[in-house]
C-alpha cells in the first residue's frame, strides 16, 4: 500500500530546508494520529488545527490508524507552516479527491500555511525562505497563505498560488476550481524603492537645519559614502542623535538585491515580521544600552537574528555607546569586520549577515562634561578610566572615523546668525547626491570584484586602489609614528582617505585626502595627547 508525499520546507535562520510529508493510513486497528520526525512543540499541536480545520470545511475526517513522518528527521521542524501540507496529505491520502490530478498537484508545488480551527489559512514566518527553497529545488510553484503573496513573490520565475481558506486548496488540489498565480503589478519594484529612505525613524533631519558642527557633518557624509563605522564624542545636548538621525537623509535608496536579503531577514525574525511585504528601506535599529549580547548579535533557544542581522544594509545606532556592557560591545567585533554573524546552538549552526554600518553615540566621560567651556566635570579620573575602558582598544580600532562634536561651534553659528542673515548648510539632498555619485564610482572600481564599499577592501584592494605618492607615504608614515597608531588604524585611513578622494571625484589620494581622515581619528589624537 503507497503512502501520499507532499512537500514543504521549514526555515532554518534565513534559508529553508526542504521537508517531506508522508502521510500512511490503516484502516485496521483503533483510530489513532501519529507525528514522527522531530517535531517541535508547535508542529505536534498540528493535530488538533488540522483536525478541526479539515471538519470545519464539511469535509469528514477519516476515522484510521494515521502516520505522518516529515522527513528527513535529522533535524528539528519548528513552526506551524506544515499544517496546510499535513491536512491535504491526509485528505489525499483517503481518497477524497481525485487522485490523479491531486498527485501531479502535490508534487509540482511546494506548500505552507499555518490553519486556523475554522480553517482559514494564517501567514506563516520565513515565507520568502520557502519560495526560495522550492526555487532551489525545481518546483513548478509555492502554494502559501494569501498574506504572504508579496512576499513569496519576490522571487523570480515561480508560481505563487496564495490561498485564504482550505477549502479553496481543496477545490484547487481536486480540480473543482482554478487558481491565478499571484503576480505583483508591473511598477512594483519601482513605487517601493525609489522612496529611498530609511525605516525605523520619523521624519529625517535635514543637514542645512543643523547648525555649526561642520567637521561631524562631513565625518557622516564620508561614513555615508564608504560605509565606514562612525563615532561621535561630544557632551550632552549638542546634537549626536540628532546629527545620527540626519545621516538617514543621504543614504541612497536600497537596490532591489538589497531589499530581497533584508525582507529575508524580517520574514525570519517573529517579533519584527514584515507582514508578507517587501523591506523597501534601509533600517535604522537603535538598541537601549540595556540589550543583551543575544538581542544585539542574535541568539537566544531559537537562534533568531538580532539587532546587527535586522540592522543590514542600514545603520545600527547605539546612543550612549558608553552605557552598554562591555561584554556587548565585544562581540561586535567579529560583525564589524566580518560583515556576518555565526549563531551557533546545539544541533545547528546559522550565518545571519550583518552589513551594517555602526553608528555611536558616547560622552567623553560618566557626567559627560569633560573637556566642556560651558560645564565643569565632576567625574573622578578613576570615573573616566572606567567609562573609557568600556570602549576597548579592538572596537575603537574598527571605528573607522571617530569625531568630536561640540557646543562651541554651534554657539558660534547662532552669534553669526544672529549679526547678520547666514545661508543655510548645504541641504541632506545635495550631500545625499554626491554620496550617491561616490557608491557608484566604488560599485564601477569593485566590479569584478565581491565588494561593494571602501569600507570592505581587504589588504590585497587597499594595496592596489590606495596607492600613494612618495610625499604622501612621508606624512602617512610620521602620522603613524607620532600617534602610535597600529596597523589596523593605518588601513583604516587608507580607506577613509580613499573615500574622501571619491566624494571630490579624485582619482589619486592626496595629502589633504589623508589629513582630512588624520583629523577623523579624535582617540588615536587624544590618546598621544594624554601621553604628553
Amino acid at each position: 500500500m503507497s503512502t501520499t508525499k507532499i512537500y514543504s520546507a521549514c526555515p532554518v535562520g534565513i534559508e529553508a530546508r526542504l521537508v517531506t510529508v508522508e502521510v500512511d493510513l490503516r484502516r485496521r486497528g483503533m483510530p489513532a494520529f501519529t507525528l514522527v520526525g522531530l517535531p517541535d512543540q508547535a508542529t505536534k499541536e498540528a493535530r488538533e488545527r488540522v483536525l478541526a480545520a479539515i471538519r470545519n470545511c464539511g469535509v469528514a475526517f477519516p476515522l484510521a490508524k494515521m502516520t505522518v513522518n516529515l522527513a528527513p528527521a535529522d533535524f528539528k521542524k519548528e513552526g506551524t507552516e506544515l499544517d496546510l501540507p499535513i491536512a491535504c496529505g491526509i485528505l489525499s491520502e483517503d481518497d477524497q479527491m481525485p487522485k490523479k490530478e491531486t498527485t501531479t498537484r502535490l508534487s509540482s508545488y511546494l506548500f505552507a500555511g499555518e490553519l486556523g480551527l475554522d480553517g482559514q489559512i494564517r501567514p506563516i514566518q520565513g515565507a520568502l525562505a520557502v519560495a526560495f527553497c522550492a526555487k532551489k529545488n525545481g518546483f513548478k510553484g509555492v502554494v502559501v497563505p494569501w498574506a504572504n503573496r508579496e512576499e513569496a513573490a519576490l522571487v523570480d520565475d515561480l508560481e505563487v498560488l496564495a490561498f485564504e481558506h482550505l477549502t479553496d486548496v481543496i477545490h484547487w488540489l481536486s480540480g473543482q476550481a482554478g487558481a491565478r498565480p499571484y503576480r505583483p503589478e508591473e511598477n512594483f519594484w519601482r513605487k517601493h524603492l525609489d522612496g529611498g529612505g530609511i525605516s525605523g525613524i520619523g521624519s529625517c533631519v535635514d543637514f542645512a537645519d543643523i547648525e555649526g558642527n561642520v567637521l561631524a557633518k562631513k565625518a557622516l557624509e564620508v561614513a555615508a559614502a564608504g560605509g565606514h563605522h562612525v563615532l561621535m564624542i561630544g557632551p550632552p545636548g549638542v546634537g549626536k542623535t540628532l546629527l545620527a538621525r540626519a545621516l538617514a537623509g543621504i543614504l541612497p535608496p536600497l537596490s532591489k538585491t538589497e531589499a530581497v536579503e533584508l525582507t529575508k531577514i524580517y520574514s525570519a525574525s517573529p517579533t519584527e515580521r514584515a507582514s508578507g511585504s517587501l523591506i523597501a528601506k534601509r533600517p535604522f535599529r537603535s538598541p537601549h544600552h540595556s540589550a543583551s549580547s543575544a538581542a544585539v548579535v542574535g541568539g537566544g533557544q531559537r537562534a533568531l537574528p538580532g539587532e546587527v542581522s535586522l540592522a543590514h544594509r542600514g545603520v545600527l545606532f547605539l546612543d550612549e555607546m558608553g552605557e552598554f556592557h562591555r561584554d556587548v560591545l565585544e562581540v561586535l567585533r567579529q560583525p564589524l569586520e566580518d560583515g556576518e554573524v555565526a549563531v551557533s546552538r546545539a544541533g545547528a549552526k546559522l550565518r545571519y549577515p550583518a552589513r551594517f554600518f555602526l553608528v555611536g553615540a558616547t560622552n567623553p566621560c560618566p557626567c559627560g562634561y569633560l573637556g566642556s567651556s560651558g560645564r565643569e566635570c565632576q567625574c573622578a579620573p578613576g570615573q573616566i578610566l572606567r567609562y573609557r575602558r568600556k570602549l576597548s582598544g579592538p572596537i575603537l580600532d574598527r571605528m573607522d572615523i571617530q569625531v568630536e562634536v561640540n557646543a562651541q561651534e554651534f554657539r558660534q553659528a547662532v552669534a553669526a546668525g544672529q549679526k547678520r542673515s547666514a545661508p543655510p548648510g548645504e541641504s541632506s539632498r545635495v550631500i545625499g547626491e554626491r554620496v550617491r555619485q561616490a557608491r557608484q564610482v566604488q560599485r564601477e572600481r569593485f566590479a569584478d570584484l565581491a565588494l561593494e564599499l571602501n569600507c570592505e577592501m581587504s589588504l590585497k584592494e587597499i594595496k592596489a586602489y590606495c596607492k600613494l605618492e612618495e610625499s604622501e607615504e612621508e606624512f602617512l608614515s610620521g602620522v603613524v609614528k607620532r600617534y602610535d597608531l597600529s596597523p589596523r588604524a593605518y588601513h583604516r585611513i587608507l580607506k577613509v582617505s580613499r573615500t574622501v578622494a571619491d566624494l571630490r571625484g579624485g582619482e589619486r589620494i592626496t595629502r589633504e585626502d589623508l589629513s582630512l581622515a588624520v583629523r577623523l581619528r579624535f582617540f588615536d589624537r587624544l590618546a598621544q595627547e594624554s601621553m604628553n
